[in-house]
């Protein structure tokens, strides 16, 4: 896979993440938009809409009162217009969390952890600030980007990291 599928389908996922998604007859559709699941198209198999589902059911396992402390700065930031101080705080959201949950062992990779508290901040910070979903996007899709790219390539692609 190469870098720049890799960047649009880390887009196309974040963006599916963000939306309910509808399953309908052997598509799922977004209000009037409809996207093929794949089905019979065995060479591309991606999905963004099931990867982002699967996130999302990753994502949406969180306690509220574990999570809260660590959103307060995130939040401030990414109501304010400095996009690089909301990215920066996204990131310290998202390691403050990882460290505060206990340790699965040594089978379980960090990237995993940095990928549940990713989606969990994301998703969080997007149901207590919806008005604020482009910001959320934009700093959800480029820590995945950064931190988590080279990681999820490696793992051969959204569809493995998916699957784990």
């Amino acid at each position: 896979m190469a870098p720049k599928d890799f960047k649009q389908q880390t887009s196309s996922v974040i963006q599916c993440l963000f939306e309910e998604p509808v399953l309908k007859a052997k598509s799922l559709v977004f209000e009037d938009t409809v996207v093929a699941d794949g089905v019979g198209d065995e060479e591309d198999s991606f999905d963004p809409v099931i990867i982002a589902d699967k996130l999302r059911q990753l994502g949406d396992d969180y306690n509220e009162k574990v999570i809260k402390p660590h959103m307060d700065k995130f939040l401030n930031q990414a109501r304010s217009a400095a996009a690089e101080q909301a990215a920066l705080a996204f990131s310290d959201a998202v390691e403050s969390l990882c460290k505060s949950w206990p340790s699965e062992g040594a089978e379980v990779r960090q990237e995993k952890y940095l990928l549940k508290a990713s989606v969990t901040v994301g998703l969080y910070a997007y149901k207590k600030c919806p008005n604020l979903s482009e910001t959320i996007q934009n700093v959800l899709t480029q820590f995945v980007e950064t931190r988590l790219g080279s990681w999820i390539v490696q793992q051969g692609g959204w569809e493995q990291v998916a699957s784990q």
